[in-house]
């Protein structure tokens, strides 16, 4: 990085500590379109496993880079910066000195930066910088990187190696004739690139988990019949054996962590049960023991230590983001029930610890909070404000988000949100947006840019998981196929009637609003209930 920044980069990163940011909050004038649709500052935040550094992702002048920071004082220790359209895009330690960050790349059909698939690696004073991983690996001046013209490869770590200060393992997907991508498990040496493969996949495009000794066990991926193949194997050298495979919109068996040194895995299973629950499979005798599971809705992710390899919680959202979580797996279960008992009803990330465990950086996001970093001390239970990631979004001047039941004309329940204007008399103007997909995704009650941007300016915003969206069952997402246009466009339809009689909204005032499939939904339901709207737009 050219000599003549690094005032600048200081100047900037003195926002980082917390009276600077918070005093800046108390400042603001009224917001901005542009404030709601600026990306944000602060992305990602890594403690090193000694707790000495900090590597924190961030946005200035519209790239992103990386800026390691000494913990005790936020001192900066060094700034990784690439040439544009190159930027920071993922960030790893990979030992108590050595940090590897993915590369992304604006290619030139788009407008938005996309993983080239390389890795970097960097001593965290900013010495024996080079590309470790990809299709320049080699390079050691990343400020004088070119745009990428072949994409030649991705990866994926697949696990850090705790006892390994020199190697990671990471999954590559090389791309073939095809068009699919070739995936095998490699050692990466993080200082000189050098890549030994371990393990070969037995199915492409395949995700692999390794156990807690870094030994790849099982892969599982989809074939062209669209089918969910699980693979597995006894030891690193033992064949794959396929176990099962399943149809899409049927469920499916999902390894995510091994529980411990003996043969069991927590796996997350919604095969004959009406939702996703976590369960505790047996693999010396095939039975499956239930953890957690909720009747209503979906478990939304299993929380994993990203370093050890521990599952120690799962996230649902029965209207409120909610967490089961594993009381075994210490301290990990001691930092989320703390965490909790802070920050109610808020998504929560143990992003990274300290290699004793007694550091911790926490990430918090909410209904009006669109993202905070805390340094978590296990010893005195404090939880440190560090950084935000949209400083100047006051979360006292957001909105509040509500979960909603909405009884469909069949009969059938569908779980919405609203978002509301803080002291808007009602009923109000309202702007339903259905959210893409459709399948594979849903709406929630955490921050939301574009609702918040809605709220701000008097409207409320209802949003609805109508039959098709993930999280409510496989059987609730397969009543979805084939009904783009039928039943997911009466169901809502059928959300908008129930904020009308509800009082929420205004029937003279009620306007459509969507992306990507969310465009499709809302052109339909303009065609098809042409009085009920008095706009509709899709992007």
């Amino acid at each position: 990085m050219p000599n003549q920044h690094v005032a600048q980069w200081l100047c900037l990163l003195a926002l980082t500590s917390g009276v600077a940011a918070r005093a800046d909050v108390a400042t603001l004038g009224p917001l901005t379109v542009a404030d709601f649709v600026r990306p944000a500052e602060y992305e990602a935040v890594q403690l090193s496993p000694s707790g000495k550094y900090l590597a924190v992702a961030m946005r200035r002048d519209g790239v992103k880079l990386v800026t390691v920071l000494f913990t005790q004082t936020l001192a900066v220790a060094s700034v990784v910066k690439f040439n544009p359209p190159n930027e920071a895009h993922q960030i790893h330690w990979a030992n108590d000195e050595r940090l590897l960050v993915s590369i992304a790349s604006v290619p030139s059909i788009v407008d938005f930066p996309a993983a080239t698939g390389e890795l970097y690696g960097v001593n965290a004073d900013g010495s024996q910088g080079r590309i470790v991983f990809g299709a320049r690996a080699g390079d050691e001046r990343p400020e004088r990187l070119s745009r990428v013209h072949d994409f030649r490869g991705l990866h994926r770590i697949t696990s850090l190696l705790p006892d390994d200060p020199d190697h990671v393992l990471i999954s590559t997907y090389a791309r073939s004739k095809r068009g699919d991508y070739i995936t095998n498990a490699a050692l990466l040496n993080v200082y000189t690139g050098q890549l030994r493969v371990v393990s070969r996949a037995p199915l492409k495009d395949a995700f692999l988990l390794a156990d807690h000794a870094g030994v790849v066990r099982f892969a599982i991926g989809r074939n062209k019949a669209l089918e969910t193949v699980l693979f597995y194997r006894a030891t690193g050298k033992a064949s794959w054996q396929r176990v099962s495979s399943f149809s899409y919109g049927t469920g499916a068996l999902v390894p995510v962590a091994f529980a411990d040194e003996s043969d069991n895995v927590f796996v997350l299973d919604n095969r004959g049960t009406s939702t996703r629950g976590l369960y505790s499979l047996d693999l010396a005798t095939g039975s499956l023991t239930e953890v957690f599971r909720d009747p209503r809705v979906d478990i939304e992710a299993a929380l994993v230590a990203p370093h050890d390899g521990v599952a120690y919680a799962v996230r649902y959202v029965p209207g409120h983001v909610a967490y089961h979580i594993l009381p075994n797996a210490q301290p990990y279960a001691g930092m989320m029930h703390a965490a909790q008992q802070k920050f109610p009803n808020a998504a929560i990330n143990l992003t990274s610890l300290t290699r004793d465990r007694s550091k911790a950086v926490v990430e918090v996001t909410g209904a009006r909070e669109p993202g905070t970093f805390y340094l978590y001390d296990a010893r005195s239970n404090d939880f440190a404000y560090l950084l935000r990631t949209r400083r100047w979004l006051d979360p006292a001047r957001m909105a509040d988000v509500r979960a909603v039941d909405i009884t469909a004309r069949d009969g059938q329940w569908l779980q919405g949100f609203l978002t509301e204007p803080r002291s808007a008399p009602r009923p109000g103007p309202l702007v339903v947006m259905p959210h893409g997909g459709p399948h594979g995704t849903k709406d929630g009650p955490l921050f939301d840019a574009t609702a918040q941007l809605l709220a701000y300016h008097g409207y409320t915003v209802l949003t609805v998981n109508y039959r098709g969206s993930q999280g409510y069952g496989a059987a609730f997402n397969a009543a979805g196929f084939g009904q783009w246009g039928g039943i997911i466009a009466h169901d809502i339809t059928d959300a908008v009637r129930w904020a009308i009689a509800a009082g929420v909204a205004d029937p003279r005032r009620v306007a459509i609003f969507g992306t990507s499939f969310g465009a499709y939904a809302a052109m339909k339901n303009a065609i098809d209930e042409p009085a009920l709207y008095r706009c509709a737009i899709g992007v």
